[in-house]
């Protein structure tokens, strides 16, 4: 049964526009202290103030998920649940913790709990954008061919991101394309310390430059 702050949450996810919407969420550096004024004011009351942290968080968090998940339908429902668990237990927010962290350790829960217990990977509705951005930086707009070799480089590297384990894409898409700090990454995925974390990622590079290797004609099956 769906409790009343459930309801009231869902409310104000929906009320402030879809995750889908064209308008890019504003999420500058070192806005915890605003995200906390807006968190007090909910636990004083004042529950519109929870919109304001869906109006600034909701377009990341829901493009985290399709990254991860590989489908837009259940990218909206973790982005949605985020919010919904997130107002939840608001109380429980540590104060010294900030709040996009924590919310983008809920999503990536949510992500690991829908992969799990099957076998799956994802796959992606349409090509994304920002991890081949990297690996030239032609404008397509100006070269046809240039254009088509972006279109093929981003089919590669996110086939490649495919063959990652859940968390292995995630970290991956933190630090790469989220552009995380290792504080935020350490926060956001559980790591005892920066150096495990650091272990890791470079794990994860290797893991995925073998498969971009194999997959550009550059090693052997």
């Amino acid at each position: 049964m769906v409790t009343v702050d459930e309801e009231e949450s869902k409310g104000l996810v929906t009320a402030n526009n879809s995750v889908c919407g064209e308008t890019a969420a504003c999420v500058p550096g070192g806005t915890q202290l605003v995200d906390l004024h807006q968190i007090d004011k909910c636990l004083a009351g004042e529950r519109e103030a929870f919109g304001e942290l869906v109006r600034k968080y909701q377009e990341v968090v829901y493009r985290f998920s399709y990254r991860i998940c590989g489908s837009r339908e259940q990218a909206e429902d973790i982005t949605q649940e985020s919010f919904v668990r997130a107002y939840q237990r608001l109380s429980s927010l540590r104060r010294k913790a900030a709040f996009k962290s924590w919310l983008f350790r809920i999503a990536l829960n949510l992500c690991r709990d829908s992969f799990a217990g099957r076998n799956a990977v994802a796959r992606y509705e349409t090509p994304l954008e920002s991890v081949a951005d990297g690996l030239a930086t032609a404008d397509p707009g100006f070269d046809p061919e240039k254009s088509y070799l972006m279109r093929v480089a981003r089919k590669v590297v996110w086939e490649a991101l495919d063959r990652l384990s859940t968390d292995e894409r995630a970290l991956f898409i933190m630090k790469y394309v989220e552009g995380m700090s290792y504080t935020e990454l350490k926060e956001v995925s559980g790591a005892l310390t920066i150096g495990l974390l650091k272990v890791r990622l470079y794990r994860t590079r290797e893991k995925l430059s073998g498969y971009l290797g194999k997959n550009w004609g550059g090693g052997d099956e």
